[in-house]
């Protein structure tokens, strides 16, 4: 619903004006489309949409997941979730508590408000 409610806005708006981006349109940002990462247009918009799909059929969900983790900005001049692990407490994701975990999990969140 949040992809059809932003290409109704891009239609209307000829900008994007709304949020809307699944986990995998997120990788495809921060990874295919690095040069037009910024941009707010509907060509980037489709284009986005399309490697998404591709992504989809070549790769299961943890693989994707795994992905974004690893490419994500948390902040603190890390990216990935070891690098915020270690820029934050110091150890390994692996060895987190789930206070530490929360924290690092929210990172991306908090960065992109």
């Amino acid at each position: 619903m949040g992809i059809v409610r932003v290409l109704w806005y891009a239609a209307n708006e000829r900008e994007f004006v709304a949020g809307g981006s699944t986990i995998t349109q997120q990788v495809v940002r921060s990874l295919l489309l690095t040069n037009e990462r910024t941009d707010r247009t509907f060509k980037r918009k489709v284009k986005e949409i399309i490697l998404a799909y591709e992504i989809t059929r070549r790769y299961d969900r943890s693989t994707i997941l795994e992905m974004y983790l690893n490419e994500s900005y948390f902040g603190n001049l890390a990216y990935g979730v070891e690098a915020a692990s270690q820029t934050y407490f110091g150890k390994s994701a692996k060895d987190l508590t789930l206070a530490e975990g929360s924290f690092v999990a929210g990172c991306p969140i908090a960065g992109s408000l």
